[in-house]
């Protein structure tokens, strides 16, 4: 995010964004702490990502981020030690 616009977000443990959203979690890391939103492209382990675009399939199975917010039918192509 553009740091001149978007301050630094405060860690939040996966599990308790997706159930202040309603999603429910795929992957086992329930108390992995997401410390930023980016790209899939430029996602890091501690990032949060969406999946949404058939355009950034690729960028999706080769993302580095932590965890991703996909629909069910994506769940599949979920990269290892990613949670969704």
């Amino acid at each position: 995010m553009d740091s001149r616009f978007f301050g630094k977000l405060k860690k939040i443990k996966v599990s308790e964004l997706a159930a202040a959203c309603g999603f429910k979690m795929i992957g086992t890391d329930r108390d992995f702490e997401i410390s930023d939103v980016a790209t899939l492209a430029n996602a890091t382990e501690s990032d949060l990502s969406f999946f949404g675009n058939k355009k950034y399939r690729e960028d999706f199975k080769n993302t580095k981020a932590g965890a991703v917010v996909i629909v069910e039918a994506n769940i599949s192509d979920l990269p290892k030690n990613t949670v969704g």
